[in-house]
């Protein structure tokens, strides 16, 4: 009889990228007949909601005064089901995993599944996995300065992006769909429902550069329409407006330039598909740091202003070695089948 590995899947609510990382795990050891799987949420441990039922961090991560360890629903699902290895996909997880290890909660092994590009808050002190997972070379090395061993560093990609998962469709039939002309490059403008690219989308198109340029709203429905009108009034040719889409892959990959907030879904999606991009300014402070993390590595292009913004892209067309030489270092990242690399590494603890 073959002994089953017994696996939790940790994530929180705080951000989609750490459930949607969860989830896709969790759809692949499913159907492994060696592993048991569950998955178990995490944000009672370390968000509240406030009156407005919006999740809030709880800062004081080891107050007691919070019952940060005293959530007796997760302690329960721990001990009864006896994991031997816990996945986490927030780091607050792991910290919290070590304490139950060391008041005999669990046993467990621990991976930890480094979802966010900025990973400032990751060290040596607090956090203890038995590995990380992440997404490339250039993680790697940032968490090698932040005191991570290297020999705890597993380099597989993310779980969210794998080709052989993603029917991506041939480039001139995504082309024919939205009618673009394939002979000018392709600029994709990704608003994430975000108001303030209004001002930078009208400062792009207004100077007409021979680009295509796909504006994606999202569920912003209003900066869809303002949009809209904004090209009809000013007779502009060269720009397709998308609202809420599920065809995002296969704009990516008739792109040769992402323009776009620096949130960490979009540009992990971007260095998989070796996307050069042009980053808007940040809307939180960890999208803050993620911009300067690709900036400091030489993997993308920052703007501050609408003005910035078409000064950049004026510069991308007239000067191709720039954006060359940005794809070139993206080209260097290494594809990783990264469900394989992780179900190896299970067997081996």
């Amino acid at each position: 009889m073959i002994m089953k590995k017994k696996i939790i899947i940790g994530y929180t609510n705080s951000k989609n990228e750490e459930k949607r990382v969860a989830k896709e795990l969790y759809d692949y050891f499913i159907n492994i007949k060696d592993i048991d799987v569950e998955m178990l949420d995490f944000s009672s441990c370390f968000y509240i909601l406030d009156n407005k039922n919006i999740l809030k961090k709880i800062y004081s991560l080891f107050s007691k005064q919070n019952n940060i360890y005293t959530d007796t629903h997760i302690q329960k699902s721990i001990k009864e089901y006896k994991p031997n290895i816990i996945i986490t996909t927030n780091n607050l997880i792991d910290h919290l995993i070590n304490y139950y290890i060391s008041i005999n909660i669990t046993k467990c092994k621990i991976i930890n599944i480094v979802c966010d590009i900025q990973i400032n808050n990751l060290n040596n002190k607090y956090s203890n996995a038995n590995y990380y997972i992440v997404n490339n070379k250039v993680i790697k090395n940032k968490l090698i300065s932040k005191g991570i061993p290297n020999k705890k560093i597993i380099v597989a990609g993310t779980p969210t992006y794998n080709l052989d998962k993603i029917n991506i469709e041939n480039k001139e039939l995504t082309l024919k769909k939205y009618s673009l002309d394939n002979n000018k490059p392709i600029y994709l403008m990704l608003a994430n429902g975000h108001s303030y690219t209004y001002e930078y989308f009208k400062a792009l198109t207004k100077k007409e550069f021979n680009i295509n340029i796909i504006f994606v709203s999202g569920k912003n429905k209003e900066l869809k329409d303002k949009c809209e009108e904004y090209i009809f009034e000013n007779n502009i040719k060269n720009v397709l407006i998308l609202g809420y889409i599920k065809d995002l892959y296969n704009l990516y990959n008739i792109s040769d330039v992402i323009i776009t907030k620096p949130g960490t879904s979009t540009l992990i999606e971007c260095m998989n598909f070796k996307k050069p991009t042009i980053l808007l300014p940040g809307v939180s402070i960890d999208e803050n740091k993620n911009l300067k993390f690709m900036i400091k590595n030489h993997l993308s292009v920052k703007v501050t202003t609408p003005n910035d913004l078409v000064k950049k892209v004026r510069l991308s067309i007239n000067y191709k070695f720039i954006i060359k030489s940005t794809q070139n270092k993206l080209m260097k990242l290494e594809s990783y089948n990264s469900y394989k690399i992780i179900y190896e590494l299970i067997k081996k603890l």
